[in-house]
């Protein structure tokens, strides 16, 4: 809670403030919550991410964690989707021609799963984003529009 001071033409921290916990004032949030202008809340809002117990705006992206690909499949038109503005990739990431040439699954029982629309790379933008992945990253593909890594920045 912040307090507007007119001598110094600032907002300063107020020692008497209180963070509204639904219908009730209290001194501090309970600890499973999170302070935000004023309320107690359990996230913090678009464009904040939480710090020390508290909603904080991001300095750039905000931190987001996403799923990698297991070892069976790869990045391709039906999934690149999932990672748009993921900052951590919990796993590995795999590229493979086909995502980029179109593909449609088989099962082991001869039946057809789903069929992929070629990817262009620069779909691959989606990784821009990107500051840490747990995993690997394996490519293993070629396409006349994919000259560099750039998408990794």
């Amino acid at each position: 809670m912040q307090t507007y001071n007119p001598s110094t033409y600032s907002w300063e921290m107020n020692p008497r403030g209180k963070y509204a916990y639904g219908t009730t004032c209290v001194k501090n949030c309970p600890e499973h919550l999170l302070k935000d202008n004023g309320a107690c809340v359990r996230s913090c809002p678009p464009k904040k991410k939480a710090y020390k117990g508290e909603c904080v705006p991001c300095d750039g992206p905000c931190p987001k964690s996403c799923e990698g690909v297991d070892g069976t499949d790869s990045v391709h038109s039906g999934n690149i989707a999932k990672f748009e503005g993921c900052t951590v990739i919990d796993g590995s990431i795999t590229i493979l021609d086909h995502g980029f040439q179109g593909f449609q699954h088989f099962f082991p029982n001869y039946t057809f799963g789903a069929r992929y629309e070629p990817m262009h790379p620069d779909r691959l933008e989606v990784f821009s984003t990107l500051k840490e992945i747990t995993g690997y990253i394996n490519i293993q593909s070629s396409h006349p529009a994919f000259r560099n890594l750039s998408y990794f920045r």
